[in-house]
């Protein structure tokens, strides 16, 4: 037989494995609440002000602490993909040749460089924004007419 008092029950069934895992942890749980409630009620002047001290302290660098430890992860992401960055170089790379063929391709072109059409595109679109911007000054001037008939009435 069980000699341990805590699993044992006199009055009705035994309880099986899982019934007396949760009478266990229901037994830690009063423990836990009994040792909470006699610490906070036999609690000194001097105990108050250290428990409000590191309440307090903790609330005021929580903050702080969040930024920082977020500024770290930045950081040490930024350090990973530079180091997989340089393990992926090429020999071109390395040397600087593949950023100069690239600053080649991505040089800006003069209009000699375009053709015909392109050319006659960009014509037709600029053609078509100056007509739509005297198309709105000429209705400005309208309405500006308009509010000067009924201010001199």
């Amino acid at each position: 037989m069980d000699s341990d008092p805590v699993f044992q029950s006199t009055d009705g069934p035994q309880l099986n494995l899982f019934g007396k895992i949760v009478q266990q942890f229901a037994s830690y749980g009063q423990n836990a609440s009994n040792n909470v409630s006699n610490a906070i009620s036999n609690l000194s002047p001097e105990g108050w002000l250290r428990l409000i001290a590191i309440a307090g302290g903790y609330m005021l660098m929580r903050p702080y602490l969040m930024k920082w430890a977020g500024k770290r992860a930045v950081e040490n992401m930024e350090e990973r993909d530079e180091q997989e960055q340089a393990a992926e170089m090429s020999a071109n790379e390395f040397r600087g040749i593949k950023q100069q063929l690239d600053e080649h391709d991505y040089e800006q072109t003069d209009e000699n460089d375009w053709g015909q059409k392109a050319r006659v595109r960009q014509r037709k679109i600029l053609k078509s924004m100056l007509e739509e911007q005297e198309r709105k000054l000429q209705e400005d001037a309208e309405d500006d007419e308009d509010i000067k008939e009924f201010l001199i009435d």
